[in-house]
């Protein structure tokens, strides 16, 4: 009879913890960046819960984060301990953790200084929790990046931290560096993603592309249809409290400058159409509202370098980009007027 010593790996993520004093019956998963928004639920009792997640709806591992709805119906998430940063005299916590094809142990009591958890080692969250990694993959140094993922090519921390900050590089560096993980890791769904958003970068002194979007009333439309001196494009969301702050001021210079001078365009990234009509009815816009399909989202953010919300890109007519804006700024409307009168007054 033979056997096999083949190691096999597991193909569920289970989190089991035994944590003293948390106040509440249920706990929830969630990911470490939408932490509103609940993916899976666990009964807590006896000091113990444990999450078991659906291999068929969680296919890898990602950074998540462990909440409870406190006495005052707000969302709270576990601290849990950065061991790897910590010492003798203090401890250094971040409210979320990477998740591992196994099982990860959460221990402690909720009852210590600051409520935090402690969580057991794990070789995926030994990087997440080390410093040298804390900004891993924000295209400042591509060496470094490639040299610390030929170390650990295994790592979905490092491949997720690379799908976060992908729009630091360019095709070709992208195309390098996912070539460097191990074969499992290659053929993700994060890598995957990234090739795709590889594949729709453009040039950087290129003309943009002339996206079809879609309008309030469900029609398509081309994004440059109208002739202007200036493009004035108004990346958003709906959910975007920056945002919302920022339609003041757009207004004043909707008011300030008409369509035939700068032609402005909201383009919103929602994935809720509803959200994203009834931020429209509410905010009263008096210029062009647009939205990505949502299958057409990735192409369009990899090919005008949307990254965050807000951004504003001013275009001139022959769709090459002038100058850009991220972020809200109370002082962007100054910002926004004189760059507007300085290009129009050379033209």
């Amino acid at each position: 009879m033979l056997y096999s010593c083949i190691e096999t790996k597991p193909d569920n993520m289970i989190i089991t913890g035994h944590v003293k004093n948390i106040p509440a019956k249920k706990l929830y998963l969630t990911d470490a960046y939408q932490w509103n928004l609940f993916l899976d639920s666990s009964i807590y009792e006896n000091n113990k819960f444990q999450f078991i997640l659906d291999s068929s709806k969680f296919h890898e591992p990602f950074l998540a984060s462990i909440c409870i709805v406190n006495y005052k119906n707000k969302i709270e998430q576990l601290a849990v301990i950065n061991y790897k940063k910590s010492n003798s005299k203090d401890t250094f916590a971040t409210t979320g953790f990477m998740l591992s094809l196994g099982n990860v142990e959460i221990v402690g009591d909720y009852n210590n200084k600051f409520h935090r958890v402690s969580i057991i080692p794990t070789e995926e969250n030994d990087l997440y929790f080390d410093p040298k990694t804390e900004h891993f993959a924000n295209g400042k140094n591509v060496a470094t990046v490639k040299k610390t993922i030929k170390k650990h090519p295994s790592s979905y921390f490092l491949l997720n931290q690379l799908h976060s900050n992908k729009h630091f590089y360019s095709a070709k560096q992208l195309k390098e560096v996912i070539g460097l993980f191990n074969t499992e890791l290659q053929n993700s769904a994060y890598a995957s993603n990234i090739k795709q958003y590889a594949s729709f970068l453009i040039e950087k002194v290129a003309p943009f592309p002339n996206p079809l979007l879609v309008t309030s009333n469900e029609e398509n439309v081309l994004l440059f249809n109208d002739k202007a001196k200036i493009y004035m494009l108004i990346f958003w969301a709906s959910w975007c409290g920056p945002c919302r702050m920022e339609i003041p001021y757009l207004k004043a210079i909707r008011k300030e400058f008409p369509n035939e001078i700068v032609s402005m365009k909201s383009i919103s990234i929602d994935e809720s159409i509803p959200n994203w009509l009834l931020a429209m009815k509410q905010e009263k816009m008096d210029w062009q509202q647009l939205l990505i399909s949502n299958d057409e989202l990735l192409k369009v953010k990899a090919q005008f370098s949307v990254n965050a919300v807000i951004t504003v890109i001013f275009i001139d007519s022959n769709k090459k980009e002038l100058k850009r804006f991220v972020g809200y700024n109370e002082k962007n409307i100054n910002e926004y007027s004189d760059f507007i009168h300085h290009y129009v007054s050379k033209k």
